[in-house]
């Protein structure tokens, strides 16, 4: 049984998927089914990252997230390479990949195998965490094993990526707890079992580089949020009270149907506050709900003011936004 060894957070910078879109294709197309950890929180494998950067790379070629949601990997690797030969510009990256290999044995491999689909341009082989670091290196992808990382593995994963500026860190190990493999995922590592063949590695590189190269030249994937700042509330419940029954001299009910919005959408913002939470997943959902109608009501406030001015409504003084 492969473990899962991702959370939601490496996950999300690995494929560029946003984490309420994860959960709502997980919800709406089963399109995965990440174990959980004894807190709750959602746990992936190494395949379900494979499959969600093949689907988010489909994505950006205009396919549907429902025709591509119950197909295997091979399948969506097929579909993928049809875009990708028939794309005006090569998909897969640079013709020459560069990369640093850390662990004498992986070394080794890499030396003795093709390297079908990606060509490798192998700039340091083999060495250590010190040498690397003496050398600096600037290579797109770091292969290495897990050993060759010392006794502070992700401390060293850390800096080897920093000074490399690799765009993809693959580490390959045989034995491990959890909990470092967890931690490895967290700061961004591609984890392989080992012992692994060369061109499930050179695969997992073709993977991320098509997305990376997609990515770049097509829409990316809305970022979420990274200001969670909510916006203070400008009308307060007197004032939209007043402002449902309020007659303008244009005969127009737009003001009534405003302030029923925005109170509809105050009163979710504090239902999603309060609302009971099952795990650290479920109340990072709501937080995010309670942001999302918050700034969705910022919105409509600006709106109600232009309308207010435009009819030259006078709200008479109920005392600011009480209630808030």
């Amino acid at each position: 049984m492969v473990e899962a060894h991702y959370k939601m957070a490496a996950v999300v910078r690995l494929t560029g998927i946003p984490a309420n879109t994860l959960r709502t294709w997980e919800r709406r197309y089963g399109i995965t089914s990440p174990d959980r950890s004894a807190g709750g929180a959602r746990l992936y494998r190494e395949d379900d990252v494979v499959r969600l950067q093949l689907v988010s790379a489909l994505l950006e070629h205009g396919e549907a997230i429902g025709a591509l949601a119950d197909l295997e990997i091979d399948d969506l690797r097929a579909r993928l390479d049809v875009h990708r030969r028939t794309a005006p510009e090569p998909l897969s990256g640079p013709a020459e990949v560069a990369v640093a290999v850390l662990g004498q044995g992986l070394a080794a491999q890499l030396r003795s195998a093709p390297h079908a689909g990606v060509e490798l341009f192998v700039p340091f082989d083999g060495g250590g965490v010190d040498e690397l670091l003496a050398e600096r290196p600037a290579v797109d992808v770091v292969l290495v094993q897990l050993a060759a990382l010392g006794s502070s593995p992700v401390s060293a994963f850390r800096q080897v990526m920093e000074i490399t500026g690799a765009r993809l860190g693959v580490v390959v190990y045989d034995f491990a707890p959890a909990s470092l493999l967890w931690r490895l995922g967290d700061a961004g590592a591609r984890l392989v079992q080992g012992p692994s063949r060369i061109a499930s590695l050179v695969q997992v590189i073709q993977d991320h580089l098509d997305l990376d190269r997609v990515r770049r030249a097509s829409r990316p994937f809305p970022a979420p949020p990274t200001d969670d700042e909510r916006p203070e509330r400008y009308f307060g419940p007197s004032e939209l009270g007043w402002l449902r029954e309020a007659r303008s001299g244009i005969q127009c009910e737009c003001p009534n149907h405003l302030a029923s919005l925005v109170e509809s959408l105050n009163a979710f913002e504090d239902y999603s506050l309060k609302c009971e939470s099952r795990d650290e997943d479920d109340a990072a959902l709501h937080a995010s709900l309670a942001l999302g109608a918050a700034r969705a009501r910022a919105q409509l406030e600006l709106l109600l003011q232009s309308v207010i001015e435009a009819d030259a409504l006078e709200i008479p003084d109920q005392g600011g936004p009480e209630g808030v």
